[in-house]
């Protein structure tokens, strides 16, 4: 009897010292493991502040340093003529005494947004040595309007943007309406977005046919004047103008059905084309006709164009 109690004191001391030794080397491994923590958050620690007093001590000498700033756009479209690059770029309103606030790009990012040419901001880089790069997405202008003896350009979106000299076509829109013009916004004149829309047809048409085949370099304007007839409904609602002043009768606008009337616009912009396939084949322009009238079915569809002789 004496000798199974020793057995099992034995036992339990056995147990005793196993639970002892393993706890004693879990804690050293667990106070091994927070002392390489902390010397690893210290070190850790020493080094990010040492990178904080070297970005202090290099904007102290670069707030010292005199720098002249320059606003460059690092890409640009090339219907976009130099001085309407510089104008955007004098949009960000930077100057020397700013270049290093912290809230500065973000300013310079407001401000381009601003602009009406500036579709939208993709880029702002400020370098050291006053450099500030930007890229911007611009409208592109397909017209112009002129209100007051004052000119916009206008885009696809019907954006307004202050008149600048660009290197591309621009149409001049007719018979506006008197508007209160506001730039950077979308027109409002039903007459001018209806105008529009048939020059939108006509870009989208030049992007299928050969160069030597396109005709916006011809177009001159759109007279706007007769929407929907207003003026006089046996009238064209719409005519386009070449440079040599061929009248070219568009009729209603895009969207209006007049089945029976008049062929839709997709014949109207083919024959069109048809129209100038024809003086390119005599080695000229459609300044060769007096008029096109482009609404009558029975002069579109697969025929033949007409021709009329010049005045």
């Amino acid at each position: 009897m004496a000798k199974k109690k020793r057995n099992k004191k034995n036992k339990s001391t056995f147990y005793t010292d196993i639970v002892s030794q393993v706890s004693a080397i879990f804690l050293n491994t667990f106070r091994a493991w927070v002392i390489h923590g902390v010397v690893i958050l210290l070190a850790l620690s020493a080094v990010a502040m040492i990178f904080w007093q070297m970005e202090k001590y290099v904007d102290a000498i670069n707030h010292a340093r005199p720098i002249n700033v320059e606003v460059k756009m690092k890409t640009y479209p090339s219907w976009a003529g130099s001085d309407l690059i510089h104008n955007i770029c004098l949009t960000t309103g930077i100057d020397v005494n700013h270049y290093w606030d912290d809230d500065m790009v973000v300013k310079m990012q407001k401000r381009l947004s601003e602009n009406p040419w500036v579709k939208s901001v993709t880029l702002i880089q400020r370098h050291y040595n006053g450099l500030v790069e930007i890229s911007c997405e611009l409208r592109e202008p397909v017209a112009r309007i002129t209100h007051n003896d004052i000119s916009y350009c206008v885009g696809l979106d019907g954006v307004l943007m202050p008149d600048a000299y660009v290197l591309n076509h621009l149409v001049t829109i007719e018979g506006v309406d008197a508007f209160s013009p506001h730039v950077g916004h979308p027109i409002t004149s039903r007459p001018m977005i209806a105008g529009l829309d048939i020059l939108d047809v006509i870009l989208g048409m030049e992007s299928g046919v050969k160069h030597e085949q396109r005709i916006w370099q011809q177009l001159r304007s759109i007279d706007v004047s007769n929407y929907k007839g207003r003026i006089n409904p046996s009238a064209p609602h719409f005519c386009l103008y070449t440079g040599g002043n061929t009248e070219i009768r568009w009729g209603a606008d895009v969207d209006s059905n007049r089945a029976f009337y008049e062929v839709d616009y997709a014949n109207k912009v083919s024959t069109l084309y048809r129209h100038n396939i024809v003086a390119l084949s005599e080695g000229q322009t459609l300044d060769r006709y007096k008029y096109i009238d482009l609404r009558d079915f029975r002069k579109s569809g697969n025929s033949d164009p007409v021709r009329y002789p010049g005045s």
